[in-house]
């Protein structure tokens, strides 16, 4: 009969360590893989939010270099502070055409890219302000749709707006990383096997 308690007990004292093995194992599992899954996703956010300012201040200056080549070419003149096209005699011909025709299809394609990244980082964002720790979720997408890639101002200043591109920049930045820094936050405590909500 003692053979038999010893064995029921052994089995148990078997199975409750198995269990715990397993639930320890499927904690280390379950947070390495949020873990891994945050981190990408921090990665992807960050690499969209270059992508979209870094096009939009490469349109910008795009933009810039194609008005001083007008004005040099002599087809812009500055009228009242705006700019004007004016006909003149057009030597260059066909290559002007084609220069101006790959300028424009490379500023289309850079728009093209800002577009994809700023619908990425809003799709990103949980825009639930309801929930702790979204409430610059709001803030930022408003930044990032503020931003209107048609019409960049020439000289990085608003049409008409009380902020310049750079003032929205700035913003972004500063809330990017208030969204950021949590998330890298988390990633180090379930890295240390602090935070495990399974």
């Amino acid at each position: 009969m003692s053979e038999f308690i010893s064995g029921v007990i052994g089995a148990l004292i078997g199975f409750l360590g198995s269990f715990l093995a397993l639930r320890l194992e499927y904690k280390k599992l379950f947070a390495e893989t949020v873990s891994k899954s945050r981190m990408k996703w921090i990665d992807n956010f960050r690499k969209e939010f270059s992508v979209f300012f870094g096009t939009c201040s490469y349109l910008m200056n795009q933009h810039i270099s194609e008005n001083e080549e007008l004005k040099k070419d002599g087809r812009q003149e500055e009228e009242n502070g705006e700019s004007k096209n004016v006909k003149v005699k057009n030597n260059g011909g066909e290559n002007d055409s084609l220069r101006e025709q790959a300028m424009l299809e490379a500023r289309e394609k850079a728009m093209l890219e800002a577009e994809r990244a700023r619908v990425k980082l809003l799709t990103r964002l949980n825009q639930d302000i309801t929930k702790q720790g979204n409430e610059y979720n709001k803030i930022f997408s408003n930044l990032l749709m503020d931003i209107d890639l048609s019409n960049l101002p020439k000289d990085g200043k608003s049409n008409g707006n009380s902020n310049d591109f750079g003032d929205i920049m700035n913003q972004a930045v500063k809330y990017a990383r208030k969204i950021l820094e949590p998330e890298w936050a988390r990633v180090k405590k379930e890295a240390k096997g602090e935070e495990q909500n399974v």
